[in-house]
C-alpha cells in the first residue's frame, strides 16, 4: 500500500492546528506545497468543515474533513480532523469542550459530543463514497478532546484505516460503558448486576472494568499512533484511574519531572470514585438540558445574562464604550450575588463535592510533601498548626469573643503559618499547572518536533 499524502508527524500536528474555517482548497494545496508535502498540484482537495453536517443541539464539537482525490493515481484519502479543547471565545463564553472532558470522559456520562463526531464521520464518509469510484482511504486525526473522538470510535467501530492524535484525552472505561451497549452488557455480565443508575459501576474496582475492556477492545491496536509531550497537564491527568492506554505512544521529552502526574498517581482510588459520584448528578444535567442548565443549577445565574455580557464586551470591542455593557455587568453580579445566599438550598450536590475535598485535604497535604512541594519540615509544622487551630474552635468555638481571640498570640501565630505554607504550595502548583497548560498547546508540541531530533522516549 502506498504511504498516504500527510505522511509524518509533524506536518499532520501542522495541519491539525490549522483553523480551516475561511480556508480555500487552493491556499492549502499552496501551503502544502510549501511545506514539501505535494511536488505539484496532483490532487482535487476538498474541505468539508462540520456545519456541512448540522445537528440539533450545539455540542461544542468542531470537527473537518480533507478529502484528497486522483482516481488515475489511485489516491482517495479522507482526512477527518477533531479539534480539541479550545481556549474560550469571547464571543461564546460556553467551555463546552472542557465541560465534556470532565462529565464525559472522567465520569463517563456525557456522550453528546461522540454522538456528534460519529454523525460527522458517518455522514461525509457516505457523501464521498457517493461521489467518488475508488476504494477510500480513511485517517483520523485529533488534538486534546479531538484525541479522545478518534480514539474512541476506533475503539468502538474502527472506521479508520489510521488513528495520529497529538497531547491526547485518552479514552476511558466508564466513557465507553456509556457509549457502547454492548460493553455496558459485557459489565453487567461479568459482575452479574445491572448497571442501573449507571453510577452503580463506580463500586466496580477500576481494574476489573479494565480487564473487561481489554477483551472487548483491540487496546493495543498498532494502527493508531499517538505522540504527546510528558510535560502536559493532560498527560499528568492519565495518572487518574479509568483512563486506557491504546495503540501506540510516543513522549516527546519537554519537562526532566511531571510532579503532578506523580502526585496524581498516590491519590487513593477512594477519592476518584467519590467525585465521579458526585459529579454524576451534574452530568445528567448536562447531557439531558445541556451546558445552559448545568451553569444555572452550579451558579444560579441566568445563562442569558452572561451571554448578553459576553456580547456587550464584543460589541465595546468593535463599538467603543456604551452604557448598555455597564447595565448588562450591574444586572449580572446583582443576580450573581443574590444566589450566593442560597448555595446550600440550590446545590446540595456542590456542597457534598466541598466537603469531601476538604475531608481528603490531610492526605493531599501529605502527597504534596511526598513529591517535593513543601519539605517534611515543613509538613509537621503544618500538621502542629493545624491541630492548634482545630483544637482552638472545638474548646473556644461557643464562648470566645473576637477580643478573646486577639489576645491568642499562638492561636494567630498557627493561622499565619498555615496560611504561609498553603500560599507557597499553591504557588508551587500554579507554575506547574502553567507548565502543563502550555506543554498542552499544540503549538508547543509542533516546536519540540522540529525543532529537536532525539527526544523520544
Amino acid at each position: 500500500m502506498q504511504r498516504i499524502i500527510l505522511n509524518d508527524d509533524l506536518i499532520r500536528a501542522k495541519v491539525v492546528n490549522i483553523e480551516f474555517e475561511g480556508t480555500t482548497p487552493e491556499a492549502f494545496q499552496e501551503w502544502l506545497k510549501a511545506q514539501g508535502t505535494l511536488a505539484e498540484r496532483e490532487f482535487d482537495i476538498t474541505i468539508y468543515p462540520s456545519s456541512f453536517n448540522t445537528s440539533e443541539r450545539d455540542t461544542g464539537f468542531d470537527g473537518t474533513v480533507l478529502h484528497f482525490y486522483n482516481p488515475t493515481k489511485s489516491v482517495n484519502e479522507m482526512y477527518t480532523i477533531f479539534r480539541g479543547s479550545e481556549h474560550v471565545e469571547v464571543s461564546d463564553w460556553r467551555p463546552k469542550d472542557w465541560v465534556y472532558n470532565m462529565l464525559g470522559i472522567f465520569v463517563g456520562q456525557g456522550i453528546s459530543q461522540y454522538r456528534s463526531a460519529q454523525a460527522f464521520d458517518e455522514y461525509l464518509t457516505e457523501h464521498i463514497r457517493r461521489h467518488t469510484n475508488i476504494p477510500l482511504r480513511k485517517i483520523a486525526m485529533g488534538f486534546s478532546l479531538g484525541g479522545n473522538l478518534a480514539q474512541t470510535l476506533q475503539l468502538v467501530e474502527t472506521r479508520f484505516d489510521n488513528v495520529y492524535t497529538f497531547n491526547d484525552a485518552k479514552p476511558s472505561v466508564y466513557q465507553l460503558a456509556a457509549i457502547d451497549k454492548e460493553f455496558q452488557n459485557d459489565i453487567e455480565e461479568a459482575f452479574h448486576k445491572p448497571l442501573v443508575p449507571f453510577s452503580m459501576i463506580y463500586g466496580i474496582p477500576i481494574y476489573q472494568l479494565i480487564k473487561v475492556a481489554s477483551k472487548r477492545y483491540d487496546l493495543k491496536d498498532g494502527r493508531v499512533c499517538k505522540v504527546s509531550l510528558t510535560g502536559d497537564l493532560l498527560y499528568a491527568f492519565h495518572q487518574v484511574p479509568g483512563f486506557l492506554e491504546t495503540g501506540h505512544e510516543k513522549l516527546v521529552q519537554n519537562v526532566k519531572d511531571n510532579s503532578l502526574r506523580s502526585v496524581i498517581e498516590s491519590i487513593p482510588l477512594s477519592f476518584f470514585r467519590e467525585l465521579r459520584e458526585v459529579l454524576f448528578s451534574y452530568s445528567i444535567i448536562y447531557e439531558k438540558e445541556g451546558f445552559d442548565a448545568l451553569w444555572e443549577e452550579v451558579t444560579g445565574i441566568d445563562a442569558a445574562v452572561v451571554e448578553g455580557l459576553f456580547r456587550s464586551i464584543v460589541d465595546y470591542r468593535e463599538e467603543g464604550f456604551h452604557f448598555g455593557l455597564i447595565k448588562t455587568l450591574l444586572k449580572v453580579l446583582k443576580q450573581g450575588f443574590g444566589s450566593f445566599g442560597e448555595v446550600y438550598d440550590r446545590l446540595p450536590i456542590l456542597s457534598k463535592l466541598l466537603i469531601r475535598l476538604y475531608n481528603n485535604a490531610p492526605n493531599l497535604i501529605k502527597l504534596l510533601m511526598e513529591n517535593g512541594y513543601v519539605t517534611h519540615e515543613e509538613y509537621i509544622k503544618w500538621k502542629e498548626n493545624l491541630h492548634i487551630i482545630d483544637e482552638f474552635i472545638k474548646v473556644h468555638a461557643s464562648e470566645a469573643s473576637l477580643d478573646d481571640m486577639k489576645v491568642d498570640i499562638r492561636l494567630w501565630g498557627a493561622i499565619l503559618t498555615v496560611y504561609q505554607l498553603n500560599e507557597k504550595v499553591i504557588y508551587s502548583l500554579i507554575e506547574d499547572i502553567e507548565v502543563g497548560v502550555e506543554s498542552h498547546d499544540l503549538d508547543s508540541l509542533i516546536y519540540y518536533l522540529q525543532t529537536y531530533d532525539k527526544i523520544f522516549l
